[in-house]
């Protein structure tokens, strides 16, 4: 087995909670769009989390979804309620429970630390930005900037590189089933599924390596692995 050199993680719903997140976001987005209207706050709650569709939907097919669904009149532009989301919701990210004791305990065991992301690059930076955490990564990659994004191989390989580790000597630490767990495997790496307690879906056909359920399981791994 070779020796663990570094980990990479996901940034949202692996570092940032990004459900308490948009939770967040939702309150302030009915208060500025829905104030002076009529309108129930748990239906366009209920709403907008299940179009978001956990971050996957793009921005732009979210906001004709929502105005066709909720009936929305007079709404703001599309260029308007992206302007919105962009300025708001990076400075609502919500940390992980344990986030920096997390990091702070890799970073004194020796560890390298890297991030990859998908998303726009202002938007993820800005939510870095929020949690404080740039300080603690050896490399951080965004898809926006880099051009390429999770699962294809060639954005953990530009990872790799930086952080001038082989795939052998990595973790990666991510949520979702296809772009962290297969797209580290792929490239070689140990994947590791953050699953906050849900059940792995048997129809992915490669598997975690390891599952956690949390940061603080994580580092309960590490020692377990390398106490």
């Amino acid at each position: 087995m070779a020796e663990l050199r570094a980990i990479v993680f996901d940034l949202d719903e692996t570092l940032a909670d990004r459900t308490r997140t948009r939770d967040r976001f939702v309150e302030l987005w009915i208060q500025h769009y829905w104030a002076g209207r009529v309108h129930d706050p748990e239906q366009l709650h209920e709403v907008f989390c299940r179009l978001d569709n956990n971050g996957y939907r793009a921005k732009d097919e979210l906001y004709h979804m929502l105005v066709d669904e909720l009936s929305w009149t007079d709404p703001p532009t599309e260029a308007e309620h992206s302007k919105f989301w962009q300025e708001h919701f990076p400075k609502m990210a919500e940390p992980m429970d344990n986030l920096h004791n997390t990091l702070d305990y890799f970073l004194r065991q020796g560890l390298k630390i890297g991030l990859i992301t998908n998303g726009r690059e202002r938007v993820q930076r800005a939510k870095i930005d929020t949690l404080a955490i740039g300080r603690y990564f050896h490399a951080a990659l965004i898809s926006g900037a880099v051009g390429v994004k999770k699962p294809d191989g060639a954005i953990f390989s530009q990872c790799l590189k930086a952080l001038e580790i082989a795939p052998e000597e990595a973790w990666y630490v991510g949520d979702h089933p296809l772009n962290d767990v297969r797209g580290s495997a792929d490239a070689g790496m140990t994947p590791i599924w953050l699953s906050q307690g849900a059940a792995w879906n048997e129809e992915y056909t490669v598997k975690p390596a390891h599952t956690v359920h949390s940061l603080q399981e994580l580092v309960r791994l590490y020692e377990s692995l390398h106490g």
